[in-house]
């Protein structure tokens, strides 16, 4: 019988203690095995010479020894090439495409020349510390029916010249949690920036590229301010962990497991869109909405409506806000945009968005009111 974590009431259906394998057996490392397995780094960039030699050092520093890290350059046209070239270590795959076919074609690229068993797709500004590997590998050993091991993100913003200062934290509890909490959890917090950075089976994040590229990227349905960001690869975290899960029953949250993931000011944001008026923020989480619609409706259909009705409340309340800090400005009353995001809604959906408004209106008006 697995034996459940009953310290917190309301959340014992999601996780099991990580302090205890599965099952209660006892666990016996076994070293060797481990030493044999084969990770993949993989890590598409552009004009990446000022940092990328952090990414390359972590890894070959990597406890774990037998890792190899693929890099594919998306036409450079700075000193990339050099600084990579200056390292003398076989374990570097250097690949430079002659056309820039965007992100997520070049992560298939990636994927397909791998030869590890389990793959981490860092970015080229991001750098792993020295134990991930190995830590990763261990929990597999222990969890081997898991989707993945989630590490804790270390968030750091980047001052120019190889400096850093702290940002942030995302921090879960380490515990292997089901797919039913990952699935209710991922739209309403920062869970997937974490979990894109997981450690993962090599021919789950191939299948995964593969659905995100013919689904997102190349989709006819997909709307073109979203088609060129999904190019770059944006959305992966929103339903990267909730493609794999599919497939299994759990993943594990490991916080001994740690990614030091970098801010550029160039970074790609859902802030991209205008948020100028009512109608700018409506389209914007119309566009979260339509982006985890497919990954929810192909797999997760109980469960699309919730999330449609949570995110849109969000987008009410969050409008709200916007009006609030812009001083009750009137030309923020405009919706010019936002008739997609009203027809996307079902009635019933409609509904709860009405009832559950007004107390998450309530509850960011005052946090902000606080700070």
């Amino acid at each position: 019988m697995r034996k459940r974590d009953k310290s917190r009431k309301a959340n014992r259906a999601y996780y099991i203690e990580s302090n205890r394998p599965l099952g209660g057996v006892f666990f016996r490392e076994d070293t060797g095995k481990r030493d044999r397995v084969m990770v993949s780094i993989c890590t598409t960039f552009k004009n990446a010479d000022k940092y990328i030699k952090n990414l390359i050092e972590s890894v070959l520093e990597q406890t774990h020894r037998n890792v190899e890290l693929v890099l594919v350059d998306e036409c450079s046209t700075d000193n990339s090439e050099q600084v990579i070239k200056s390292y003398k270590d076989d374990r570097i795959k250097y690949f430079k495409l002659e056309e820039d076919t965007g992100i997520a074609q070049c992560l298939r690229s990636a994927f397909e020349v791998t030869k590890g068993e389990y793959v981490v797709f860092p970015g080229a500004d991001d750098w792993l510390a020295p134990d991930f590997i190995e830590r990763g590998l261990r929990d597999f050993e222990r969890y081997p029916d898991c989707a993945g091991i989630v590490p804790k993100i270390v968030t750091m913003e980047s001052l120019g010249n190889d400096k850093f200062q702290y940002h942030s934290v995302i921090d879960i509890p380490s515990r292997v949690y089901s797919k039913d909490w990952f699935v209710k959890k991922i739209y309403r917090s920062t869970i997937g920036v974490a979990s894109i950075m997981a450690l993962v089976r090599r021919k789950d994040a191939l299948k995964f590229i593969n659905y995100f590229i013919d689904n997102y990227v190349e989709s006819p349905l997909s709307p073109e301010p979203l088609k060129g960001m999904y190019r770059r690869l944006f959305g992966t975290d929103m339903f990267f962990f909730l493609y794999i899960l599919e497939l299994y029953s759990h993943l594990v949250w490991d916080k001994s497991l740690v990614l030091y993931k970098t801010i550029q000011p160039d970074s790609i944001k859902f802030s991209e869109l205008r948020q100028d008026s009512f109608g700018d923020i409506l389209k914007y989480y119309h566009y979260h909405i339509l982006t985890y619609s497919k990954v929810y409706q192909d797999f997760y259909p109980s469960s699309q409506n919730r999330m449609k009705a949570w995110i849109a409340t969000e987008a009410i309340a969050t409008a709200i806000l916007y009006y609030l800090k812009n001083k009750f400005n009137p030309m923020f009353f405009r919706f010019s945009g936002s008739e997609e995001f009203l027809t996307n809604l079902s009635p019933i959906e409609k509904l709860k968005v009405a009832l559950l408004s007004g107390p998450r209106i309530l509850h960011r008006v005052c946090s902000y009111l606080v700070r």
